[in-house]
């Protein structure tokens, strides 16, 4: 269960400061979470993520923050399915490793989540934390990592198959799996 801290904590007086230095528009919402994802990322405040509804709207209050790596991280990424859902270089992870659909609030008509993507994000990467919203009868609440569009095919370490427990290299996914990828 997430906490959240609404009063008196320098934490946030710090986040206050550096949200309005940042952004003239922002509105202040007075949440922030008690447990952040790990010490392995610098808060920058980017206001990048303010337009797009749907993608604000999957962290937990619409609360994230825009965090820039000091080293290397590993995230996860959940995905599988038909033409139409989830695929390997999608944008939305988690710092955990085979979270269920509850917990990661990912509703079945978009994955089968056959499949999980360990992926090391590179120093220095920008990325946008929060936690997850609630999906439908799915409670979210585990760390989500919104990945940049694009991010680089050597982020890729490693993909299991979840039903038979194989481990595939990028290149080995993309000949057993080549619909899975984009």
């Amino acid at each position: 269960m997430v906490t959240k801290l609404e009063e008196n904590k320098d934490y946030i007086e710090y986040i206050r400061k550096k949200m309005k230095n940042v952004f003239s528009e922002w509105e202040e919402e007075n949440t922030v979470y008690e447990e952040q994802p790990n010490n392995n990322f610098s808060i920058s405040f980017k206001n990048d993520l303010y337009r797009v509804q749907f993608i604000k709207d999957s962290f937990l209050d619409n609360y994230y923050y825009t965090a820039e790596t000091i080293e290397n991280v590993g995230v996860f990424r959940r995905f599988g399915g038909s033409a139409n859902q989830a695929k390997l270089f999608g944008g939305f992870s988690s710092t955990e490793a085979v979270l269920g659909r509850n917990e990661l609030a990912i509703l079945k008509k978009w994955s089968t989540m056959q499949f999980e993507a360990e992926l090391i994000v590179e120093k220095g990467a920008k990325l946008s934390l929060g936690k997850i919203a609630p999906q439908s009868v799915y409670s979210g609440g585990a760390d989500q990592v919104l990945l940049p569009l694009g991010y680089p095919e050597n982020w890729v370490k490693s993909i299991k198959d979840l039903k038979t427990g194989t481990v595939y290299s990028l290149e080995e996914f993309k000949i057993a799996f080549p619909y899975q990828i984009k």
